[in-house]
């Protein structure tokens, strides 16, 4: 009796042996996949929201907005090919995710709506908005969560128009201390309604240049 036990938990444990088998080979191939998707940037349009992923390394992005109305033509994205157009895009979102990237906006227009998430890394923003001539009105609204690292922004607007509205909050998920400079030129006599929200952890500067 002894040895016909033996002879049948055998085949048993082999079951159980390729089972367990099985699934760590699932559990590997579905971590590969995900951290693939992770990796890569991507820019979904959903309807006028355009959302602008960057990739773990060390992105250098470059965004253009405008000239004609709704037009954005992305540089550096991970997965998106250089100087690809989007059209009939009235929001943009961006999130560069992990290293210490470099994102560089162009707006010449005179309505931009941009929220920037740089995630993890130190990174920096830059974002210069021309408007363009022949109009009398212009709108910026921008939001910038810099995540954990150290980073540092930098927004410049050349006025053309009678009337700016402007609209800014700098958020982020640490206490460290963050760097953002706005600097205004106005070509033009007019009117800046500006509408700053900062963290504590921001050391803010503004200029104001009126030529």
């Amino acid at each position: 009796m002894n040895i016909e036990n033996l002879r049948t938990s055998r085949p048993q444990h082999r079951v159980l042996k390729s089972k367990y088998l099985f699934a760590v080979q699932v559990i590997i191939i579905a971590v590969f996949v995900f951290a693939s998707t992770a990796v890569w940037g991507v820019a979904p349009q959903t309807g006028s929201t355009l959302e602008v992923t960057g990739s773990i390394m060390s992105d250098s992005i470059e965004i253009k907005i405008g000239p004609s109305v709704g037009q954005v033509t992305l540089s550096g994205v991970p997965g998106v090919s250089d100087g690809q157009v989007f059209t009939s895009v009235n929001n943009l979102v961006v999130s560069t995710l992990q290293g210490d990237d470099s994102l560089k906006f162009f707006i010449e227009s005179s309505d931009a709506r941009i929220v920037v998430d740089t995630w993890l890394g130190a990174d920096s923003v830059s974002i210069e908005m021309v408007t363009l001539p022949g109009v009398s009105q212009a709108s910026a609204i921008f939001s910038f969560d810099t995540g954990t690292g150290d980073d540092v922004m930098e927004v410049k607007f050349d006025s053309n128009v009678s009337l700016f509205d402007v609209a800014m909050s700098f958020t982020r998920l640490t206490a460290t201390v963050e760097t953002a400079k706005v600097e205004f030129e106005q070509q033009v006599p007019g009117t800046v309604a500006m509408n700053l929200l900062a963290d504590e952890a921001f050391a803010l500067g503004i200029l104001f240049a009126h030529c």
